[in-house]
């Protein structure tokens, strides 16, 4: 799986807006929400069982974790260009 959406979105962003605290926040949530979107539902209910849950709550963290990784990189990047 992969997160085209979150890595349009963090290429579209422009560093000023991710180091602002309101542009921290809008991204992030963009970034959740396209891990959502891509992993699928975390919840018992919404999966269906509980394997199907842990699954995508793996791969939703594992996500999560790889976007942020890449906002923070760019954030280095664009520090390091001032």
């Amino acid at each position: 799986k992969s997160l085209v959406g979150s890595e349009m979105c963090i290429r579209d962003s422009a560093p000023a807006e991710a180091f602002s605290e309101t542009g921290r926040e809008n991204l992030y949530s963009k970034i959740r929400h396209a891990a959502k979107e891509v992993c699928g539902p975390t919840g018992l209910r919404e999966a269906g069982s509980l394997s199907i849950a842990s699954r995508n709550r793996k791969c939703y963290d594992e996500s999560l974790a790889q976007a942020m990784g890449q906002v923070y990189a760019k954030q280095v990047a664009a520090v390091g260009q001032q």
